[in-house]
């Protein structure tokens, strides 16, 4: 394996990991941070509508005041004249207040007043005797403890769901004697949801506890919320999440569970951050690699290269005089002169082995010489030693 594929390939194996380390932590850190934050949106919002109701609930109940605390509706329950019906009570008069059904009793629980609104084509009109089944139902409706005391809240009636409000009849100061109870009612019905999401700008819609035809998520929703627990989020899809609370009636009871639709907003912006992230790792990861590469290939294979050859080339001369050069001050600089200080040697000792091979030789010649002039003498010595 080349030095440039030893070296990438510890680089890129760390740099995969960290990416996918960090898309890991990311997802489970920053997504669920984000699942946190859109919880709690939910049960905010549950709880924006939650008081919407209530708001309407007191509204109601204020309105109520105003007509059980007068001295005309004080006479009527006693003398029940025309006038006061004919002045104040009529589909728009109860429509303009926002009023469903008005119903006075006197003490003996004897209806004075008793009447509802009813759409008759595209007109209201008011109906009769429609609101006394109700204090039959809950008899503590017209149980007053004194001048100041009220019952708000909702109840389950025959009609269904209705918002309440009740007060004793005194008169325009809060005074005297209770002579009976004067009760307003709203159905919890189309109109009043829509009013609701008006002014809480939330997808709400509400159904009842019981109820036959009880949508299937709403089924599924109701056996996970509990008393400790009331409120229970979860999300429909990537783009939706709905959120479910109960809401108990005035006597405590669960009555109905009101439903949130949102857009996973906070889910969505999660999922572009963590991609952003994503993104940005990979590319800081390959910017670092072609970084990593460039130097690499810069400071340490093309210096590198160049240096084997020139070895190479005064290898193949057989020239140990000539030497490598290697700007720079790093250890492929001191690599190069260390490679010309070694050549320096392995020149110094060829000088050195040319040297002694040059004075063997002259040895050797001196030495030849010397034993041939001592074979002539001994030859010549046996000439004169024949003579």
């Amino acid at each position: 394996m080349k030095l440039r594929s030893k070296i990438l390939l510890p680089v890129g194996i760390v740099l995969v990991t960290l990416i996918v380390g960090m898309h890991f932590l990311s997802t489970r850190i920053l997504l669920q941070g984000f699942a946190r934050v859109e919880d709690n949106t939910m049960r905010v919002n549950l709880s924006r509508a939650a008081n919407a109701l209530n708001e309407t609930v007191e509204q109601l109940e204020v309105k109520s005041g105003d007509w059980s605390m007068w001295d005309d509706t004080y006479q009527f329950v006693v003398d029940r004249n025309d006038a006061f019906i004919n002045s104040n009570v009529s589909a728009l008069a109860l429509q303009t207040i926002q009023v469903d059904g008005v119903l006075v009793v006197d003490n003996a629980l004897k209806a004075a007043l008793d009447v509802k609104l009813e759409t008759s084509g595209n007109e209201l009109t008011l109906a009769g005797n429609m609101l006394a089944p109700i204090v039959r139902s809950y008899p503590f409706l017209t149980q007053h403890a004194s001048n100041e005391s009220t019952h708000a809240g909702m109840l389950l009636t025959a009609e269904g769901p209705m918002l309440l409000a009740s007060r004793p009849v005194v008169n325009s100061q809060g005074e005297g004697e209770i002579r009976g109870t004067l009760m307003f009612v709203r159905a919890l019905d189309e109109t009043l949801m829509n009013s609701i999401q008006k002014r809480t700008q939330l997808r709400t819609s509400v159904c009842r506890i019981g109820d036959l035809q009880m949508p299937e998520d709403f089924k599924s929703a109701l056996p996970l919320i509990s008393a400790e627990q009331s409120t229970l989020v979860r999300p429909i899809s990537d783009a939706h999440i709905s959120g479910f609370k109960v809401i108990n009636d005035m006597t405590g009871r669960p009555l109905l569970i009101l439903r949130v639709i949102s857009d996973r907003n906070e889910y969505r912006w999660g999922q572009t951050t963590v991609h952003f992230l994503l993104f940005s790792l990979i590319a800081v990861a390959v910017i670092s690699s072609i970084v990593v590469v460039v130097l690499i290939e810069k400071v340490i294979l093309r210096r590198l290269a160049y240096l084997a050859k020139q070895v190479d080339h005064i290898a193949k001369a057989g020239d140990s005089s000539k030497r490598v050069t290697l700007t720079g001050e790093d250890e492929l600089s001191v690599l190069g002169i260390e490679m010309n200080q070694m050549l320096t040697s392995l020149e110094r000792a060829h000088h050195e082995r040319e040297e002694l091979a040059r004075k063997l030789v002259e040895t050797s010649r001196q030495a030849g010489m010397a034993e041939i002039a001592t074979g002539i003498l001994h030859n010549v010595g046996n000439v004169l030693n024949s003579v």
